[in-house]
């Protein structure tokens, strides 16, 4: 079950490996969660937690259909993203399951 996240607390329980979701990534941030549009949803993984830091950092998932070959793109560099728990919390789109 998917829980909106509203307080450190949660960011600070959230380890490696975490699963965590941006609902909806347009419009405006609702109450409930709903996978039912894709398009909507952007699963990521926690890449670390800098608890001291209140700084998590995220890998996106792609779904198969989202996929690309990153040939003949020579010198870019994939990496997690960083986010502040502060803005994690602000923004109210971000979610974690219950329970993980």
């Amino acid at each position: 079950m998917w829980v909106k996240i509203t307080s450190i607390e949660q960011l600070a329980s959230l380890h490696e490996g975490s699963m965590i979701a941006i609902y909806p990534l347009q419009g405006a941030p609702g109450d409930s969660f709903d996978e039912s549009d894709p398009e909507q949803v952007s699963h990521r993984l926690v890449s670390e937690n800098y608890i001291e830091e209140n700084m998590l950092s995220t890998t996106a998932l792609q779904r198969k259909d989202e996929a690309f070959t990153a040939t003949g793109i020579g010198g870019i560099m994939f990496s997690p993203g960083g986010i502040s728990y502060v803005d994690i919390i602000e923004q109210g789109t971000w979610w974690m399951q219950q329970g993980y």
